[in-house]
């Protein structure tokens, strides 16, 4: 294109085409052979060159073709389904330094009395990412006596840990379970469920703690 330009100059001078068709001397014509081979030719490019220009120019080209990729998100990558395990315990303090360790033995119980409560721990996987890049968790827990009948449900606001995968994070929420002198002996169900807002999913977990007739009496 700097050579067509060039070129297109040089015919909008008065005179200056004619001027070069007027014959000249052998020594001006010696003088302009030497000052060519002596000036470098700017326009001349080696084979490399050429090859890398044509290189960029086709990476140019593809590069103004191909959209812009969106954020990666859950939908690009498979995500293990929602995982929930309940865990009793009348120690949640030993229970939780026990998981954070890493151990195997947790502290758990399958039986409650009036002085010995149960607390619910919530092991949680496979949460869903929503727009602000964290998962949003919500508890809805209940607990039914000896008779069957289930009390009324009580909703957690939702957590909001990072997402997570197969491996299993700890819920901060707790349901605890505490009976008076007149609860009966018997089997005694906690149920709660799991909702994961953002993918719209939900698990339902449940256990069942016994107190026994000796604790009938408050033991």
């Amino acid at each position: 294109m700097r050579a067509l330009a060039l070129l297109t100059a040089l015919f909008l001078v008065p005179g200056l085409a004619a001027a070069q068709d007027k014959p000249r001397s052998a020594l001006d014509r010696a003088k302009a052979t030497q000052d060519e081979a002596a000036a470098p030719d700017e326009h001349k490019i080696t084979l490399d060159e050429a090859v890398d220009r044509a290189a960029l120019a086709e990476q140019n080209r593809e590069s103004a073709d191909t959209p812009d990729k969106e954020p990666e998100t859950d939908a690009d990558e498979p995500r293990p389904a929602l995982g929930a395990k309940m865990f009793l315990t009348n120690s949640p303090a030993a229970f939780q330094k026990a998981w954070k360790a890493g151990e195997d033995d947790l502290p758990t119980t399958a039986m409650i009395g009036q002085a010995n409560p149960v607390m619910v721990m919530l092991a949680i996987s496979g949460c869903a990412r929503g727009k602000d890049g964290k998962c949003a968790i919500q508890f809805t827990s209940r607990t039914a006596g000896p008779d069957g009948q289930f009390d009324t449900p009580r909703t957690t606001p939702p957590w909001n840990p990072a997402p997570m995968r197969a491996k299993a994070e700890l819920a901060p929420a707790s349901f605890g379970l505490r009976l008076g002198p007149a609860d009966p002996a018997g089997r005694y169900t906690i149920e709660v469920k799991v909702t994961d807002l953002v993918a719209k999913t939900n698990r339902t977990v449940t256990s069942v703690v016994t107190k026994p007739a000796a604790a009938a009496g408050g033991r």
